[in-house]
């Protein structure tokens, strides 16, 4: 049966299948990336907020491992929002330019959409309730029925419980379109968003904001590259597609625009890309971050496209071409991706033998794997130990939900096994063990006693530095926990206070300084005074240095001083 016996609906719905089918396939057999190994931890530990995102990925992990096991229950849920979303999608389109084969060779050449249509992160839900959001905004549009409100006000809702970057949506359609704030019910909107988002708020509030201080202070924020400003826009034209992406650009920067929602269209699709170029100045950024930018783009570019015959069929030639070679990698993926030297490639191959390994070694005791929250994430999912997986991560790197949950306290005590990918932290009784992804160096420890919560501080301002010797006058030791802090409970785990210096591009230890046993009761401060550390003579001039906590084998603990002097 040929193409043209097909109506052009039934052509969609055929499209649609294929999609569906394509997705399936991956979820069933790609193996978890490590984010969403991390949110399926999220998913058994089910709250109104998480260390790094509102909850709507976890609710939907939850939902699917329900239903199935293994990797499609994790990605049951996204899937068929993905579906939703090119159905709504198809909707808003279909009156420029019915064309469905137009349409899903437009849909399968946009590499960013590969990934996102059916990993478990939150990009997925996002990109669902942003089309929602727009489908329902033409509809207010054409008539603001408090169905429409009610239903804006959920779209939005979700959009923030998936990701905090459906906030520039909203801001860039009310931007469009000055009137809205005039409007009565564009207010209700904003006001029942705002009551549908109190629960999270309010767990926001009970753990002292941390995603807004993360994602607003902490996050990725570092001295200017260039390099990252032309990687963000190199990766515009290579993740909209490296057959049509220049083509979709152009044909949607170049349409002009009639009507309040097309405007819409134009100032969320440009405003989105023209954010996100403008933090490339402050810091580094996820290519894959601007991806509400690219509904409007695909909307604007197909109607575009619709208007110019040369350019379709441009699209049936590459965008043919683009199906076979993305249905190819697809394939490849799902068959394990042998031999493949592409990091991103790699950390979705080998991690269920990779773990498995480390599973034998550690046999019923509890795992502790430093600076990688990542590796312990895909650990707990592969070998269903999320309660007794726990990540101890330093002043050197960020906090993660593991600093949230109470696996530190419930593990205690207990005998671990203690895995590093840096052996230099291992100075005793370590064990190499070399697997397929990583060399792996592993030591049991006897009564785990870990604090990396502890706070500490000192005022640098009576940092005295005199001959290469610095004298630390007072170090303060904050007790956030609910239970007693013993900072040398366990012997073979001594505490000392580090001066490291930021060196070469990274920080190297300089001396360290043994504590006597310190005992601090649950959110009492104890105090130590005049603390030595000698410099060598190689360090010289202005010096960016690092105090910090730490213990055993472990790196410092999160809170730190960091602060710079000259040294003569």
């Amino acid at each position: 049966m040929g193409m043209g016996q097909f109506s052009k609906q039934q052509t969609f719905w055929m499209g649609l299948f294929v999609f569906f089918i394509i997705n399936f396939f991956q979820a069933l057999f790609i193996e978890l990336h490590f984010d969403e190994a991390y949110y399926w931890l999220y998913s058994r530990n089910l709250a109104w907020g998480y260390f790094d995102h509102p909850p709507m990925v976890a609710a939907l992990i939850s939902g699917g491992t329900q239903l199935f096991g293994g990797y499609l229950g994790v990605r049951f849920f996204f899937i068929l929002l993905t579906l939703s979303s090119f159905i709504l999608l198809w909707d808003l389109v279909k009156p420029y330019h019915n064309s469905p084969l137009i349409f899903w060779l437009m849909v399968f050449s946009i590499s960013l959409w590969m990934p996102y249509t059916f990993f478990a992160v939150p990009d997925t839900p996002l990109f669902f309730f942003a089309v929602l959001f727009l489908w329902l905004y033409r509809k207010y549009l054409q008539k603001a029925t408090w169905t429409i409100v009610f239903g804006l006000a959920f779209a939005t809702a979700g959009m923030f419980y998936s990701k905090y970057h459906g906030f520039l949506l909203l801001l860039f359609v009310f931007l469009s379109n000055p009137k809205l704030i005039k409007e009565t019910k564009a207010w209700v909107v904003v006001l029942l968003t705002l009551v549908l988002l109190v629960p999270h708020f309010y767990w926001q509030i009970e753990n002292q904001f941390p995603t807004f201080k993360y994602h607003l202070v902490e996050s990725h924020q570092t001295a200017y590259k260039i390099d990252v400003t032309l990687n963000y826009l190199m990766g515009l034209v290579v993740l909209t597609g490296p057959f049509l992406g220049w083509l979709f650009l152009y044909s949607a920067a170049r349409y002009r625009t009639s009507g309040e929602w097309e405007r819409a269209l134009k100032f969320v699709f440009a405003g989105v890309f023209l954010f996100f170029f403008f933090v490339t100045f402050g810091g580094d950024i996820e290519l894959h971050w601007p991806l509400i930018a690219y509904i409007p783009m695909f909307i604007l570019a197909y109607i575009s496209i619709g208007k110019h015959e040369r350019w379709q069929k441009l699209v049936k030639k590459l965008g043919v071409a683009g199906f076979f070679v993305f249905l190819a990698v697809r394939i490849y993926l799902m068959a394990g991706a042998p031999g493949v030297p592409i990091e991103a490639v790699q950390q979705m191959t080998g991690w269920k033998e990779e773990t498995a390994l480390l599973q034998k070694e550690a046999g019923d005791k509890p795992v502790v794997f430093s600076e990688s929250y990542q590796k312990a994430s895909l650990y707990a999912f592969h070998t269903d130990r999320p309660s007794t997986t726990y990540a101890l991560l330093s002043g050197f790197y960020k906090y993660s939900q593991f600093d949230l949950w109470p696996i530190e306290d419930k593990i205690q005590g207990q005998d671990v096994l203690f895995v590093s990918m840096d052996k230099l932290l291992m100075k005793d009784n370590v064990k190499h063990i070399e697997g397929n992804l990583k060399n792996w160096y592993v030591r049991e420890i006897s009564d785990f006693n870990s604090y990396s919560l502890l706070e500490l501080k000192a005022h640098t301002g009576t940092f005295l530095l005199e001959n290469k010797v610095l004298t630390v006058p007072e170090v303060a030791f904050f007790n956030p926990y609910e239970r007693v802090v013993e900072l040398e409970k366990n012997p073979d785990l001594q505490a000392h206070l580090q001066l490291w210096v930021y060196a070469e591009r990274k920080w190297k230890l300089l001396d360290e300084s043994s504590l006597e046993n310190l005992k601090i009761e649950s959110g009492e401060t104890v105090s130590v005074r005049n603390v030595i550390f000698n410099l060598p003579d190689s360090v010289n001039g202005n010096q960016r240095f690092f105090l910090g906590l730490q213990n055993g084998p472990f790196l410092p603990v999160h809170s730190h001083v960091e602060f710079e002097m000259h040294v003569d």
